[in-house]
């Protein structure tokens, strides 16, 4: 018997089903489901702290993985699902989509609102570097 799903959509829902997994065990989840998780992530498209969209943001990755940045075969590479307050849940209200700069530098100690300075220095930081590779205009 043929699966109704193509590999491309099994491996999908695999993804989305394991990131809907890794945020359950991190903290209490509100998202319904990995399909309503799916749907909130593919409906933003840049870090909400520093403002790298997701093209800028491959851009600094290849040039983190040029310089022998750390880590940057375990993250990275797609937008980083972050708490805007650390103490309450994953849900729609709560979360923000981070670029692994942002996401690391925030880390739990700083909630959305106290970290914007930094999230914009480091965006103005990373902008500052395309520039200098003249990798691309922005």
């Amino acid at each position: 018997m043929a699966s109704r799903y193509s590999e491309k959509e099994k491996n999908d829902r695999k993804k989305w089903s394991n990131k809907y997994s890794s945020l359950k065990k991190r903290g209490k989840v509100e998202f319904n489901s990995p399909q309503e998780l799916k749907k909130w992530y593919e409906s933003k498209n840049k870090c909400e702290y520093c403002g790298l969209t997701e093209d800028v943001r491959r851009r600094i990755h290849k040039i983190a993985e040029e310089r022998g940045a750390g880590r940057m075969d375990l993250r990275g590479k797609p937008l980083e699902i972050d708490r805007f307050n650390p103490k309450k849940p994953y849900g729609e209200k709560n979360c923000r989509l981070a670029c692994y700069w942002c996401n690391n530098a925030k880390t739990d100690f700083f909630d959305g609102k106290e970290f914007e300075p930094i999230g914009k220095a480091i965006g103005k930081a990373l902008r500052s570097i395309i520039k200098k590779r003249k990798i691309a205009r922005l």
